[in-house]
């Protein structure tokens, strides 16, 4: 019986110093969105700096949205206009293309600085309004984060949920 207690205290003890040394990642990964996804148009983000950026922040919330399940982005080579903010955006474009929401931005970086501004804004397509829009400001190195941010904020727009936590700032 004493053996018996002994091997248990000893498998109890192990497996509670193996959940301190598992080192894992979760990633959620949904594999059934919805039946009628939201048509969106995610467009390329405009470059005002001189250089190539490191990250694509439109790709990075195409991503993002496709991920949630709710969405379906829209093909860039299927775009008729590449808007960068609300004076370039022509509803009928889009409306044409089938698309519900539309986000465009434009990223910008103080010359010799490592900081850049994204001013991004959302649309919706049918009631020909602006949803959301805003400048974040950050350092180059912080692209994917703003992009997750703006996926957040299009996310919560329209379904109301942020997006797990793999895509939080």
């Amino acid at each position: 019986m004493n053996l018996r207690k002994s091997l248990a205290s000893f498998l109890v003890c192990s497996l509670f110093l193996l959940s301190f040394s598992a080192n894992a990642e979760l990633s959620i990964q949904i594999t059934q969105g919805s039946d009628n996804p939201i048509p969106i148009a995610v467009v390329p983000f405009s470059w005002q700096g001189n250089g190539v950026l490191i990250e694509d922040i439109s790709q990075i919330v195409m991503n993002d949205l496709e991920q949630v399940g709710e969405f379906s982005p829209l093909s860039r080579s299927n775009m008729l206009s590449m808007p960068s903010e609300e004076q370039e955006v022509f509803y009928s474009d889009w409306r044409i293309l089938a698309q519900d929401y539309l986000l465009v931005g434009k990223i910008d970086r103080t010359p010799g600085s490592q900081l850049v501004q994204v001013q991004y804004e959302f649309f919706d397509i049918n009631r020909e309004i602006k949803l959301a829009g805003e400048v974040l400001t950050g350092s180059v190195t912080q692209l994917r984060d703003i992009a997750h941010e703006i996926s957040n904020v299009v996310s919560v727009s329209y379904t109301h949920l942020t997006l797990p936590t793999i895509c939080s700032v």
